[in-house]
């Protein structure tokens, strides 16, 4: 496994790795994160449905526009799960 000893020095900025050693065993990068909060956000998008165009559209307007502001990307965010949880009140 990579996070033994013997393979101390085969990493680097920008390898592609998703997981690094660590005292403990693996531990996630800054891009399985990233990955993560994008699979996340995918879900929510899919079960808000079509209501949820207009609040992506506010932060992708191209696939080379966008807006990187993560207070934006957050409240779209708290947005889309309170559609969600107005549309299963009655399931709480």
């Amino acid at each position: 496994f990579i996070w033994q000893g013997q393979y101390d020095t085969i990493f680097a900025n920008g390898d592609g790795q998703f997981v690094y050693p660590c005292p403990d065993g693996p531990c996630g990068s800054v891009r399985l994160d990233a990955i993560r909060d994008g699979l996340e956000d995918w879900e929510l998008f899919r079960e808000v449905g079509s209501e949820a165009v207009p609040l992506i559209k506010r932060v992708v307007q191209s696939p080379t526009k966008w807006n990187a502001d993560p207070q934006l990307v957050f409240s779209i965010r708290a947005e889309a799960a309170k559609i969600l949880m107005t549309r299963h009140a009655n399931l709480l």
